[in-house]
């Protein structure tokens, strides 16, 4: 029987050795399942967080694409500015020419009007001088015409007794 109880003892102290590996590998099984849990939720964080990231970057994306529509649009408005701009400036070049033509036209009808306003004195002068005794007068003074640009010469003959009324005196030569 000693024999069987010293194997009964060592089938014990094996059993007991067998629990205690058991309880190890329990413990060991625990362990891992206790660091798979951590590893699933540091998972679980890291998914939320690329999620997050994705998400983000769909935004940026989105962003991108309309800033660059806003680019090109803008790039748009300014060269329908530029070519306004030129527009203008010739506009305005072409203004300030069609003022200068009308500021000479101005100028050249003053000129006339004053030309024409001391033909008007000398004929006054001439009628003056006309009534004050001679018979028939005649003055030739130089004109411009205002049409074509050139001088013509105009030979005015005035009478007294034309002006008078009473018979006419022919052009002295």
């Amino acid at each position: 029987m000693s024999n069987t109880m010293e194997d009964s003892g060592a089938i014990l102290r094996e059993i007991s050795s067998f629990k205690d590996m058991l309880d190890q590998v329990n413990e060991e099984i625990e362990k891992n399942i206790q660091r798979t849990r951590e590893i699933e939720s540091e998972i679980l964080k890291l998914s939320e967080i690329e999620d997050g990231h994705i998400m983000r970057e769909c935004e940026l994306s989105k962003i991108i694409t309309i800033r660059g529509f806003e680019l090109e649009a803008s790039i748009q408005v300014a060269a329908i500015s530029r070519a306004s701009a030129e527009s203008m400036e010739r506009e305005s070049g072409s203004l300030k020419i069609n003022r200068d033509i009308i500021e000479k036209r101005i100028y050249d009808k003053r000129k006339s009007l004053s030309r024409l306003s001391l033909i008007k004195l000398r004929l006054k002068y001439i009628l003056v001088k006309a009534k004050d005794g001679s018979r028939c007068t005649s003055h030739k003074m130089r004109v411009l015409d205002p049409y074509s640009g050139s001088f013509a010469s105009l030979q005015l003959i005035w009478t007294v007794s034309h002006m008078m009324g009473d018979g006419f005196c022919p052009p002295e030569r």
